[in-house]
């Protein structure tokens, strides 16, 4: 789940690598998958996590898994993805 307002919108894969490799002398740039790291597009980093999650080993097939996005304003909850296996449709 996204949601509105969230501060991972307010920064670049690239602004927080550098960012942690001045403070911390550590670079980490190649440790992530930089479109995991920030969020410029909730309906991508939804799609992109959805599919993260469903493409784990841990995660069973039967599995059912829905990417939404919360508005805090409104209070709204939109189902942005939906990725039910075949099987269970």
């Amino acid at each position: 789940m996204h949601h509105s307002f969230c501060g991972a919108t307010s920064f670049t894969a690239e602004g927080i690598t550098a960012a942690w490799k001045h403070e911390q002398h550590t670079d980490i740039s190649s440790l992530y998958d930089w479109d995991g790291i920030a969020i410029a597009d909730f309906e991508k980093s939804l799609n992109y996590d959805v599919s993260l999650i469903r493409n784990s080993p841990g995660t069973p097939k039967h599995v059912e898994i829905y990417g939404l996005f919360y508005d805090i304003d409104s209070g709204e909850l939109t189902e942005v993805v939906r990725d039910v296996p075949a099987e269970a449709a």
